[in-house]
């Protein structure tokens, strides 16, 4: 997998919630335009993926993502939409 480290930010708006999240996190997308493909990852704070959803012809919906068996602590959602990378943390309770 090649790197997106120097990739901009996604066009559109990320928003997770509840924060902090007990058992169900949902991710808002809403992006400027419909993209083909969207990759939602969760990764703990040393980067180990947890969770992969991709979505085909995306442009605005939510996913929602059974977080209640992880341990306490902070979490990131990251979203990558072919063009951009965005990331934001949660913290699981």
């Amino acid at each position: 997998e090649v790197s997106n480290v120097n990739a901009p930010p996604i066009a559109g708006e990320l928003k997770a919630y509840p924060n902090p999240v007990e058992d169900f996190l949902t991710v808002d997308l809403d992006l400027e335009v419909q993209t083909s493909e969207v990759t939602f990852h969760i990764t703990d704070n040393t980067g180990k993926q947890l969770y992969e959803v991709t979505r085909k012809n995306y442009q605005t919906g939510n996913t929602s993502f059974h977080v209640g068996a992880l341990p306490a602590g902070t979490y990131y959602v990251t979203v990558r939409d072919g063009k951009g990378i965005s990331t934001i943390p949660f913290s699981k309770i």
